[in-house]
């Protein structure tokens, strides 16, 4: 675990070369990370720091990773087929005179293309020299975090620029149609009446595939607003609904909330703040949501990106793609399997 990965971090570096604690990093490793500065590492360094405890305020990211169709990737693009027409059935006398109408049989591909992300961490010598604590997995959690929010706001935020690697997220990727405004232009306008349109409004996927993807700002400021005010209704009815479980999709992980009975998961890439003109929550069967995963993240430290200032950086990349791939269908529902609820 964190023993290994500092050692990796400690001998990298060193090569071949000794130091005064590399015997004890063959065994039981502890790292550092920066003296002087407490915001920098520093405070890994102080001999008054409690060593098996380190502060972390974080908000919870991977949510992509918990609603979309996660697929593994061999090549940086990969193509996944997709149906896109259906055959009309019609009744047919015995002995017709004319043919059937038929349609032909038609796909078409949704494309995963891998982009790589790159993040760099520096810290000085001297706090890999002194620092008192293992702060390897203190390294690694950041990266990992930092990959998360960035699939995240992919996934949600994506406006094909650069900034998202080129990605379409849901305020750009869905139908045109699927966009439907609520009752007036900020949370505290919004009413029970517009979830209900939204979830009669997405396309008639299979029930045990819906859930909403909404910030946990918008629950409360939204959703929990409306179930306390709900009247003769009560909260459980109004959040758990009619016989329905806990279980949760994706990779399996429980729900953040329920609401009228589905399941609901929070993003904080998701609008957290009431404004006019947002996509403030989402509603549908993200089984058509693809986040492609070419590998997993690869971290390396170096001494000689920073040679001058006689710091260490550690490198990490990621490489990984997303797809709001819809239904693919040019017939029946114009809206399709996700709606999102927005603010005039």
């Amino acid at each position: 675990g964190a023993e290994i990965a500092t050692a990796y971090l400690r001998l990298k570096i060193a090569g071949s070369n000794r130091y005064g604690q590399r015997a004890d990093d063959e065994i039981i490793v502890k790292a550092a990370m920066g003296d002087g500065v407490n915001s920098a590492g520093g405070a890994y360094v102080d001999p008054q720091f409690i060593n098996s405890f380190v502060i972390w305020r974080s908000e919870r990211w991977g949510v992509a990773r918990r609603v979309a169709t996660t697929i593994p990737m061999s090549s940086d693009v990969t193509y996944l087929k997709r149906n896109t027409s259906l055959p009309t059935m019609t009744f047919q006398n015995e002995n017709p005179t004319s043919a059937a109408t038929g349609v032909t049989y038609g796909t078409d591909n949704v494309t995963l293309t891998a982009k790589k992300a790159i993040g760099l961490l520096y810290y000085s010598r001297e706090l890999w020299e002194d620092a008192a604590i293992n702060v390897a997995d203190q390294i690694t959690k950041q990266f990992v975090e930092a990959e998360l929010k960035l699939e995240d706001n992919c996934f949600v935020n994506g406006d094909g620029t650069s900034t998202y690697g080129g990605m379409q997220g849901l305020i750009s990727a869905l139908k045109t149609s699927a966009y439907i405004s609520g009752a007036g232009n900020a949370w505290s306008a919004l009413t029970l009446a517009n979830l209900e349109t939204i979830m009669g409004s997405v396309e008639n996927v299979a029930g045990e595939e819906c859930c909403f993807l909404l910030s946990r700002q918008a629950y409360y400021q939204i959703v929990k607003r409306l179930v306390d005010a709900g009247g003769a209704n009560t909260n459980q009815t109004l959040e758990y609904g009619p016989a329905m479980g806990m279980g949760g999709q994706g990779d399996g992980s429980a729900p953040d909330a329920r609401i009228l009975g589905w399941p609901a998961y929070f993003s904080q890439a998701c609008p957290t703040a009431s404004a006019s003109g947002i996509s403030s929550l989402y509603f549908g069967a993200f089984k058509t949501s693809f986040l492609g995963l070419r590998r997993s993240m690869e971290i390396i430290p170096s001494d000689q990106a920073a040679f001058t200032t006689d710091q260490i950086v550690v490198r990490a990349t990621d490489r990984f793609a997303v797809n709001h791939a819809n239904d693919g269908r040019t017939d029946g529902n114009s809206i399709g399997t996700i709606v999102a609820l927005k603010t005039t």
